[in-house]
């Protein structure tokens, strides 16, 4: 069964409209995304066996230090899987800080999350010190046309991200489909068909278009020894990074752009990848 981001999409909005009451009361309830690490699902396998459980938990940290983000139960708004077998919906499965999937057949899955969004103000040196870590060019601009170096930053912010988990031996081109989220990482080449060292290519997309110069990070998650990169993506979205095939790997990006809204300042998602060997 093929899908699409129409199907994602339409299949993600069914799941948000039975939450809705939830989603209004989370906004106000959750930390700021500044203070916090990034956001990302962890596989305690990425390679398995057909229907070989697996439990892919939501982490936030960088490599070393990360930790389980608790906020499963009441934060995540969607949960599925996309690949071989078709569209698999996991939230009936859905943990504190996990998810459990059992996959058939053999290829590559996506697995794919999004969370409700919530609100999130900092200091104006804490937040113009955040904007520049994470390059966000849009916000920055926007401070400095409006002369508010010094003034408060407020967001009204959501997660997105996927992991690539390999069934068995062929790998498909699931993994490079993109699923339609707001703002999300497509490989290029499946990173399960890449040979040792092969340098992986991959297309940052924001609300349906290639995003140009917004910065992508890549870091190994269990070998520390091997040094974090960032890159910024091209005219194309386009970013490449080398890769070994060895543990288990993280890309983030984020975005954020002016809104107007009376809660916020700024609209900003954070996206990640994850696959491993």
């Amino acid at each position: 069964m093929k899908f699409s981001s129409e199907s994602f999409v339409r299949r993600c909005s069914g799941l948000l409209a039975r939450c809705s009451v939830l989603w209004m009361v989370m906004l106000t309830m959750l930390p700021a995304p500044a203070s916090a690490h990034d956001h990302f699902l962890w596989a305690d396998r990425y390679q398995l066996a057909s229907e070989q459980p697996a439990t892919v938990q939501f982490q936030v940290g960088h490599a070393g230090d990360f930790a389980a983000w608790p906020h499963g139960l009441t934060q995540v708004s969607a949960i599925a899987t996309y690949g071989p077998s078709g569209f698999g919906d996991w939230l009936h499965t859905l943990g504190e800080d996990d998810v459990q999937v059992q996959l058939k057949e053999p290829g590559t899955y996506v697995v794919a999350l999004t969370s409700y969004r919530s609100t999130s103000e900092l200091p104006g040196e804490r937040f113009d010190a955040y904007v520049s870590k994470e390059g966000l060019a849009a916000i920055a601009a926007h401070r400095e046309r409006a002369h508010q170096p010094d003034q408060p930053g407020t967001e009204l912010y959501a997660r997105r991200a996927k992991a690539l988990l390999q069934v068995g031996e062929p790998a498909t081109a699931h993994a490079t489909q993109r699923l339609g989220m707001e703002l999300e990482i497509v490989p290029l080449r499946n990173p399960y068909s890449l040979k040792e060292d092969d340098a992986l290519p991959v297309q940052v997309w924001y609300r349906g278009k290639p995003l140009a110069g917004a910065q992508v990070e890549l870091e190994h998650l269990t070998l520390q020894a091997i040094a974090a990169q960032s890159m910024q993506t091209d005219d194309n979205g386009i970013a490449t990074f080398p890769i070994t095939k060895r543990g288990e790997w993280k890309l983030n990006v984020v975005w954020g752009v002016p809104m107007a809204h009376r809660g916020a300042t700024y609209s900003t998602v954070f996206s990640s990848l994850t696959f491993g060997y």
